[in-house]
C-alpha cells in the first residue's frame, strides 16, 4: 500500500522537489556571499545597509523564495491533497482495492500519511531556506510581526502545509472530482489564511498597552522610547493637547518648531501592541492552530468514508470468491433441469449470473 500511495503522486512530487532543488542550489550560492559579507562588517556600524544592499543584488533569488515559500503549502494542497482521493473516485479504482482485503480506513491511512509527509517536507525545505537565506538581514530588521516575514518564515509554513493538505483531501472526498477539489483547495486555504491574519492572530495574546507624550524618532514615534524596537503595533491613536484624536498633523512651512519637535508639546499617544518577544510564542500559537484543524479535517474523511457512500463513477467490480468455498451441491429441481453449480446449459432463456457486483 506505501509503494502504491508513492507511486500515485510521485510524479508530481518529484516535480516539486526538483524545482526546491534548483532553488536550493542558488540559495546556497548567493546566501554565503551575503553571510561573508555580513560577517565582515558586523562591527560597523553601517553593516544592515551594507547587508541590504548586498541582498537587494540578488532580487531575483528573493523574489523566487517569498514566492515559494508563500504558494508552497497550497500548491501541495491542490496536486497532493485534492486527487489524492478524488482521483481514485472518479476512475472508480478505489472498489479494487477493497476487494483485496483492504479495509476503508487502512487505505486511507495509508495514503494521508504518505502523502501528508511528502507535502509537509516540501514546505519545511522551503521555509528552511528562506529563513536560512534572509538570516543575515532579519538580524538587522526588527519588524518580523510584519506578515510578510512572519507567514513565511521559521515553523508557520508547516501548519499552513498540513492544513492546506487536508482542504485538499477533504474536498476530493465529498466532491470526488479533481479540478473542483482543488479550486475548493484554493479559496479555502487563501480565506483561512486571511481570517486568522487579521482576526484570528492579533487575539493569540492580551497587547500591552501604553499611553505618553508623543515623541517622533528615526524608527517612529512609537519605536522610541517607552515601546521596543520591533514590536507589533497593533492599535494607535494620537491626541492634540486638548485630548482630541488627530489623524493627521498639520504644520505651516513657517513654523521653526518643526525642526526641534516644539510644536508636539501637548500631544499624546495611545497604543496597544505586541512585544517582539512574542514573536516565537505566536509562531508556535499559529502553528499548532492549523494542525489542529488538519487533524480535525483528516479526522471527519475516517468519519466519512466508512459511513457514507463515496460520490464518482468506475467500473462495477467482480465479486472474489472465498477461498476454501464448499462446492454447491444441486437440488432436485436444477438436477432435473440440467442446471448444475448455478450454470445455466447452453440455450436456455433464463438470465445467466454475471458474478458482477453493481
Amino acid at each position: 500500500m506505501t509503494w502504491v500511495a508513492w507511486r500515485q503522486v510521485r510524479t508530481q512530487a518529484l516535480v516539486i522537489f526538483g524545482g526546491l532543488a534548483l532553488l536550493a542550489a542558488a540559495t546556497v550560492v548567493t546566501g554565503l556571499q551575503i553571510r561573508h559579507v555580513a560577517e565582515g562588517c558586523a562591527a560597523t556600524v553601517d553593516c544592515s545597509q551594507l547587508v541590504g544592499i548586498t541582498t537587494s543584488g540578488f532580487t531575483w533569488v528573493e523574489l523566487l523564495l517569498r514566492g515559494a515559500a508563500l504558494a508552497m503549502p497550497v500548491i501541495t494542497g491542490m496536486f497532493l491533497g485534492a486527487p489524492l482521493i478524488a482521483r481514485e473516485l472518479e476512475t472508480g479504482t478505489h472498489r479494487m482495492v477493497w476487494t483485496q482485503a483492504v479495509s476503508r480506513s487502512r487505505w486511507l491511512a495509508v495514503k494521508v500519511l504518505v502523502v501528508g509527509v511528502v507535502s509537509v517536507l516540501a514546505s519545511g525545505l522551503t521555509s528552511w531556506m528562506t529563513t536560512w537565506w534572509f538570516g543575515p538581514d532579519d538580524s538587522w530588521q526588527m519588524d518580523k510581526f510584519v506578515d510578510s516575514i512572519f507567514s513565511i518564515r521559521d515553523v508557520v509554513p508547516l501548519g499552513y502545509a498540513a492544513f492546506a493538505f487536508a482542504v485538499g483531501v477533504t474536498a476530493g472526498l465529498l466532491m470526488g472530482r479533481v479540478l473542483p477539489a482543488m479550486a475548493t483547495t484554493l479559496v479555502t486555504f487563501v480565506a483561512a489564511r486571511m481570517v486568522v491574519q487579521l482576526l484570528v492572530r492579533p487575539r493569540f495574546a492580551t497587547p500591552l498597552f501604553y499611553a505618553g507624550a508623543f515623541h517622533p524618532g528615526p524608527g517612529g514615534s512609537v519605536k522610541d522610547g517607552a515601546i521596543p524596537a520591533g514590536s507589533w503595533v497593533a492599535d494607535g491613536q494620537i491626541f492634540d493637547p486638548s485630548g482630541h484624536p488627530v489623524q493627521v498633523l498639520r504644520f505651516g512651512p513657517g513654523d521653526a518648531c518643526v525642526a526641534t519637535n516644539t510644536c508636539l508639546n501637548g500631544y499624546t499617544q495611545r497604543v496597544q501592541y505586541q512585544p517582539w518577544t512574542r514573536y516565537w510564542p505566536f509562531q508556535w500559537t499559529e502553528t499548532g492552530l492549523f494542525v489542529v484543524l488538519a487533524l480535525l479535517l483528516i479526522g471527519f474523511c475516517f468519519w466519512w468514508i466508512n459511513g457514507h457512500r463515496l460520490p464518482g463513477r468506475g467500473a462495477p467490480v467482480a465479486r472474489v470468491a472465498a477461498p476454501h468455498a464448499a462446492p454447491r451441491v444441486p437440488d432436485e429441481r436444477t438436477a432435473r433441469d440440467g442446471h448444475v453449480d448455478g450454470r445455466v446449459p447452453a440455450g436456455s432463456d433464463e438470465p445467466r449470473l454475471t458474478g458482477v457486483d453493481r
